[in-house]
């Protein structure tokens, strides 16, 4: 998957709470830890846009990314009626201990 210097992408999928919360109030914000260092951090806070993803595209390659190749099948087998969605946030503020 080439860098996404625009912003940070995250699957999830529609009709959940979080999709709704987020297009209601766009302010989002993620925090991720160092496994080895939990004081070792970096929060990303700025405005969330939800896309659909079409055709899974995006959960496969996550999927394929982290867990090896062919492990986005799973995507590509849930229901039509499924429907996921990529939930982008465009940094508007990065802190932390790791944000430099």
């Amino acid at each position: 998957m080439p860098p996404d210097h625009l912003g940070r992408r995250r699957p999830g999928s529609a009709g959940r709470r979080k999709e709704a919360d987020l297009r209601r109030d766009p302010r989002a914000g993620l925090t991720v830890f160092d496994r080895n260092d939990p004081l070792r951090y970096v929060e990303v806070r700025g405005t969330a846009t939800i896309t659909e993803d079409t055709g899974r595209r995006f959960a496969v390659e996550l999927a394929g990314q982290y867990e090896g190749p062919g492990a986005g099948q799973e995507y590509l087998e849930l229901p039509p009626e499924i429907v996921r969605v990529v939930i982008r946030i465009s940094p508007r503020r990065v802190v932390g201990t790791a944000a430099g």
